[in-house]
C-alpha cells in the first residue's frame, strides 16, 4: 500500500493520501515536528513553534518563557506563561494594550488572582482593579431578582436597582447601604 507520494506535476508531498489537494505538504493523520516549525506567508513568519513547545503568533519570536505568545501591531500582545516552581502570583495569562507597552490591561496569576488595569501583584487581593477614570460596577438587579438568589454567599454584593442602593448579604439577610 502506498504511504507517501511526491506529485510529479506539482512537487507536493502527500503522506497517507494519494489525492493531491494542492498543498505542498498534505498529511492525512498525525504529524509531529521534533524541532522548530515556521509557518509563513510570502516569507514573513506569521507563526513559529519552537523546541520545548513555545508557540509564537505574530511578530514576536523571543522565547521568554511563554508557551503561547500572540502579538499584533494593531491589537497588542497576549500570552500564556508556564513557569514550573515559579513565585506565587506570577502571571500565567496576560494581555497588553495596542501599544504593547508595559501597561498590561489584564493578568491572571498562578495564585488565581486577577488584575485589570494593574501590573503589580497585590498578594492579599484576589481581584485588583486599577483606574483613575473608571469605577467598579457590581451586578445590578431589582429587589425581586436579588431576593430570588438561591443561597447567597456571605458577603455577596449587588446594586439593587429598585432601591437605587448597594446591598450585601451578611449571611442571614440582605443589608442595604
Amino acid at each position: 500500500t502506498e504511504k507517501m507520494r511526491i506529485s510529479s506535476s506539482t512537487g507536493n508531498v502527500l503522506i497517507n493520501t494519494t489525492t493531491d489537494a494542492g498543498y505542498k505538504l498534505d498529511v492525512n493523520g498525525t504529524a509531529r515536528v521534533a524541532t522548530n516549525l515556521t509557518v509563513s506567508t510570502a516569507g514573513n513568519g506569521s507563526m513559529n513553534t519552537f523546541l520545548g513547545g513555545f508557540v509564537a503568533i505574530g511578530n514576536d519570536w523571543v522565547n521568554d518563557g511563554y508557551i503561547l505568545k500572540i502579538k499584533s501591531i494593531n491589537t497588542g500582545t497576549a500570552g500564556i506563561y508556564s513557569r514550573a516552581g515559579g513565585a506565587s502570583g506570577y502571571p500565567i495569562f496576560w494581555c497588553q494594550d495596542a501599544n504593547g507597552t508595559a501597561s498590561t490591561t489584564f493578568i491572571v496569576r498562578e495564585n488565581g488572582s486577577v488584575h485589570v488595569g494593574a501590573t503589580a501583584n497585590v498578594p492579599s487581593s484576589k481581584l485588583t482593579l486599577t483606574s483613575t477614570t473608571q469605577g467598579f460596577l457590581p451586578p445590578r438587579m431589582t429587589t425581586t431578582e436579588k431576593n430570588a438568589i438561591a443561597t447567597p454567599a456571605t458577603g455577596l454584593q449587588i446594586y439593587d436597582s429598585t432601591l437605587n442602593r448597594p446591598c450585601f448579604y451578611d449571611g442571614t439577610t440582605w443589608i442595604t447601604l
